[in-house]
This record gives C-alpha cells, sequence and structure tokens, in this order.
C-alpha cells in the first residue's frame, strides 16, 4: 500500500510487477535489465580450446587458433606453467566480442578476456599476449620464470624500456634465491611491470634481503682483508697499512697486518629500481692487529679500529640473480688513524 500523499517509486513498481506475474516475471524483468548478452557458443568453444592447448602445453595449437594483426614476437623461453584449472568461459557483456573465461589457481580466481571477431563465417581469436616491460640496465641478471631463466634484451633505444611479449597463464617469476617467488596469473593485454614486482618482492621479503646483504657485505670485507683477495675493494683502507695513530701514539713500518671484520648491526634498504637496492647500514667495524715501531724505535703490537661509513643514498647493492649480492661502493673509511685502541 502507497499511502495517502506517497509517491509509487520504482522499488514498488517492481514488486507490483513481481507479484503479477510470479517469480517468473521477476526473473524476465532483471534479465531484461542486465548487461548480458545471448552467449555465441561456437566463441567460447574456441576459447576453451585455446585454453586447453595452453593448459597441455601444446603452444604450436594454440597458436594455431588465433590470428595477429602484426607480428608479435613471443618469448617462446618462459612458456605458462600448466597448474591451473579452466573453470567457466561464456559472455558477461554487451561486447559480443569479447569472451571471459575463470582460471583457477590454487584457491585463487582469475577472470581473463579474450577477443573474437566474426569475419563472414570465420572466427578470429585475436592473438592474447601480456606485454611484460622493464628498464634495461636495471637487471644485471637473469630473471626466472617458472624455473627458466630469461635474459632481458637491451631497449632498442636510449632511455626507452624493454618489452618482452608471454602468453596468458600463471608464472611464478624470481628475481634471486633469497628474495621468494612471486606467483602471478596474467590475462591477455595485463601489461606487467618488472621493475615494480621486483621491488614489491623485495619489499614484502625484506628481512631476507637486509640479512643477505649484511652476510654478503660482511664476506666482501673480510676477502678484501685476507690477503689474497681478488674482490673490488674501492674507497676501503688499505689492508697494508703502514703507519697508524692512536690516541696521539704514532706507530710505523707496521708488518703482520691482521684484520678482523665486525658486521653490521644493521641494515636499511632505503629504495629499489630494478635488480638495485640502495641501502644503509650501521656498525661495520674493522680492526686491525699488526706489530710496529713507537716513536722511540720499540716493536710493540698495535691494535686498531676504524668504523666503515657510508653515504646512504649512494651505496647499492646489485642483486644480479646469483646466490650473492655485488657491491659496486661497499662505502669507505678515511683511515683507521684515531679511533683508539680495541
Amino acid at each position: 500500500m502507497t499511502g495517502p500523499g506517497r509517491k509509487l517509486l520504482a522499488a514498488d513498481i517492481a514488486v507490483t510487477v513481481a507479484i503479477a506475474l510470479g517469480f517468473g516475471g521477476l526473473s524476465l524483468l532483471q534479465l531484461a535489465s542486465s548487461d548480458i548478452v545471448e552467449v555465441d557458443t561456437e566463441k567460447v568453444e574456441l576459447v576453451t580450446e585455446y585454453l586447453e592447448a595452453l593448459r597441455g602445453g601444446d603452444f604450436d595449437a594454440a597458436d594455431a587458433l588465433t590470428v595477429a594483426s602484426s607480428e608479435i614476437p613471443i618469448h617462446e623461453e618462459a612458456p605458462p606453467s600448466g597448474d591451473w584449472e579452466i573453470g567457466e568461459v561464456t559472455q558477461r557483456t554487451r561486447d559480443s566480442s569479447v569472451v571471459q573465461a575463470t582460471i583457477r589457481h590454487g584457491e585463487e580466481e582469475h577472470l581473463f578476456s579474450f577477443r573474437v571477431d566474426t569475419e563472414g563465417d570465420e572466427l578470429l581469436l585475436w592473438v592474447p599476449v601480456v606485454p611484460v616491460n622493464y628498464s634495461p640496465g636495471d637487471f644485471t641478471g637473469p630473471v626466472k620464470f617458472n624455473g627458466t631463466e630469461i635474459d632481458l634484451p637491451e631497449a632498442e633505444s636510449v632511455g626507452s624500456q624493454g618489452t618482452i611479449y608471454l602468453r596468458p597463464g600463471v608464472y611464478a617469476v624470481e628475481f634471486a634465491p633469497f628474495i621468494e617467488s612471486v606467483t602471478v596469473a596474467l590475462g591477455p593485454w595485463d601489461n606487467l611491470n618488472l621493475n615494480q614486482l621486483f621491488a614489491d618482492a623485495a619489499a614484502a621479503d625484506s628481512a631476507a634481503l637486509q640479512e643477505q646483504i649484511a652476510a654478503d657485505l660482511t664476506a666482501l670485507l673480510e676477502n678484501c682483508y685476507s690477503g689474497e683477495s681478488d674482490a673490488d675493494c674501492t674507497g676501503l683502507p688499505d689492508p697494508v697499512l703502514e703507519e697508524v695513530t692512536i690516541d696521539d701514539d704514532g706507530y710505523d713500518n707496521l708488518e703482520g697486518h691482521e684484520w678482523t671484520v665486525v658486521p653490521p648491526e644493521v641494515i636499511e634498504v632505503l629504495q629499489y629500481a630494478g635488480a638495485t637496492a640502495q641501502f644503509g647500514f650501521y656498525g661495520a667495524e674493522l680492526q686491525l692487529t699488526a706489530t710496529g715501531e713507537d716513536n722511540e724505535g720499540r716493536s710493540t703490537t698495535v691494535r686498531s679500529r676504524c668504523l666503515l661509513v657510508t653515504d646512504f643514498r649512494a651505496t647499492t647493492a646489485v642483486i644480479n640473480g646469483s646466490d650473492t649480492i655485488a657491491f659496486p661502493d661497499p662505502g669507505h673509511a678515511e683511515s683507521c688513524d684515531g679511533m683508539g685502541r680495541t
């Protein structure tokens, strides 16, 4: 009942029609106002056949079902895994050329959209690809897709981005052994940004990355002061100091140098750029034990220390896909002078 002076709302009308026509009438009313079009079973079957071939690893059969307006170089080295299931394949929008498929991976569901046009009696499934964009030079080592190493090509011109094209599917992307791999479901033209994916993965696993940076930086310092180093130790104190000043007392003719590395206490990763991380650290210390002569020529054991300092905005860890991190500039210390005895 509407009551005196009350307007008859659209909801009232809908309920009135539904009561008059029964539940079937309500269904008809809802269907008339929806965006669902009549499903073209041939288009649905074509997309289903494509997905079955793709999931089964028969990429030639999958490619044979598609057409392309121009040649798109699919990166054959990175095949999608078959670790997914095909759910419902249907048409859900007013655009009769769009076929949507539900892809299940584990407990997750993803919606892939395919374009299928009609040309006379022929159905045209436009080649579905996934552009993967990245900044060339940011990744110094291979990135793994589903366990396969991919060398990312250089960009065609300076300053431009690099792009490879993959088939739709599920990919486990691995940047380094100490960063947990990221699994992504990529539908046609999803446009994956590899730089952002790396930054997100590294940030999500920052504790492991910081631990790895600390361990590898310590290993580099120990290598630099082992006496048989082939590492790049630019910016670090000379491992064979000839003289040192401790508490205003000078000692020279140092020999028998023995270095001990105190690992950094805290690592702070500041930002990511491709496969590099800008970072800062505290508390890394170099301790020296050597034999020297004091000002009166007497031989004495010298113990000194120096703190390794770093420019937080410039220290770079290069994550190159191997088991270790490289440090183009590990930091600097002017000398071990004046820091006192250990």
